[in-house]
């Protein structure tokens, strides 16, 4: 399945990003729980890019992001 994200959606994710200070994230948001999903989310910006792992004990500002994007994608593939 293809899907375009509209320039909107972008923007949108653009300042959920920024919201979430995304490149003052700590790079792994874990615990001693196992039996969870992990979420990995990596961010290109002009020459950088930084991936965070999250499945334990996640800040709000980076659980807002990921829902933000959750939904942008489920908008298209249901």
């Amino acid at each position: 399945m293809k899907f375009k994200l509209t320039n909107g959606d972008m923007l949108d994710i653009k300042n959920a990003i920024a919201n979430a200070d995304f490149f003052n994230l700590e790079d792994e948001y874990d615990g001693e729980v196992t039996d969870l999903p992990s979420t990995y989310l990596t961010v290109y910006e002009d020459s950088k890019a930084k991936q965070v792992r999250a499945r334990y004990n996640i800040p709000e500002k980076l659980s807002s992001l990921i829902n933000v994007i959750h939904n942008k994608i489920t908008k298209y593939v249901g």
